[in-house]
């Protein structure tokens, strides 16, 4: 494992020791944008990723002024702004009945990305391994087009997915074959599909360009497992670890807590959870 040590690199200005390069998704605290970033500020995060889907963030709404005024509101909290996020309900770019809308949806994410000076885009993915020979081409076609989008504008598409099994992102990303697209690694969704993190994250290679950290237990592709408190659930917080210590030039792990009841003390203790097992 590592202490003191450990370095992240890639999208990551952090200053203070290592062992507190925590980020946190900004919308899991539940405050809204604005008062989230805040309260993200003052629980010690190191870096922050927000959601471009949301009302206050939205790429067609959010003015020059606005996006300058978000990125400085991260910043002036001594806090990376290392990712944006980008699941809307229409704009999965696997669903072929909505592909076009979803592409440019996504591309006005990753422009909205480029103004803030923003270096990633999350992205989650639906299910490739149900859709047919010919609409798999098009979802291909279409990955590559925004993954192209992204690059000229000097952002990271980075795609992750409870679908497909360990090495089913690896093997789009190697069949498309675009240094803008790469690969996010949300331990929480993929033990709640029942794929293994820790394998997960070895088969990317190269690819990985994002990690979350979020626990859950054990499901099924089709019967999805429940996100817990972080150490509570099926993952093995140090074996985790110590394998994202291996991808010396990754920005700060995100923090995600989707689903609690009091939000901020929920994440705040998976928070003082992840530092613990930083130390060993």
């Amino acid at each position: 494992m590592w202490a003191a040590g450990f370095s992240f690199g890639k999208g990551s200005n952090v200053s203070e020791p290592s062992r507190q390069a925590i980020g946190v998704r900004v919308d899991d605290l539940k405050a809204g944008v604005k008062s989230g970033i805040q309260r993200a500020a003052k629980m010690g995060f190191a870096a922050a990723e927000i959601a471009a889907d949301s009302q206050e963030v939205n790429p067609s709404e959010l003015g020059e002024t606005g996006r300058r005024h978000l990125a400085r509101l991260v910043r002036s909290g001594n806090m990376a702004f290392s990712a944006l996020s980008h699941n809307s309900k229409f704009a999965d770019l696997t669903n072929v009945s909505t592909l076009e809308r979803a592409i440019e949806s996504t591309k006005d994410a990753i422009r909205l990305a480029a103004d803030m000076r923003v270096p990633m885009l999350s992205k989650g993915l639906g299910p490739l391994g149900s859709i047919n020979e010919g609409d798999r081409a098009s979802v291909l076609a279409a990955l590559k087009e925004v993954s192209q989008f992204a690059e000229r504008f000097g952002t990271t598409l980075a795609i992750h997915s409870r679908f497909g099994g360990a090495d089913a992102l690896p093997t789009l990303v190697g069949e498309i074959a675009n240094p803008g697209l790469q690969i996010a690694i949300d331990p929480g969704e993929l033990i709640s599909a029942g794929i293994d993190p820790v394998a997960a994250m070895s088969a990317t290679g190269d690819r990985l360009a994002l990690a979350y950290v979020r626990d859950s237990q054990v499901g099924t592709p089709e019967h999805a497992g429940m996100e817990v408190p972080l150490g509570q659930g099926a993952l093995d917080v140090h074996a985790y670890l110590a394998h994202l210590s291996l991808y010396g030039e990754l920005a700060a792990p995100i923090l995600r807590r989707n689903d609690s009841a009091n939000a901020t003390n929920a994440i705040a203790a998976d928070k003082q959870t992840l530092l613990d097992a930083m130390q060993f």
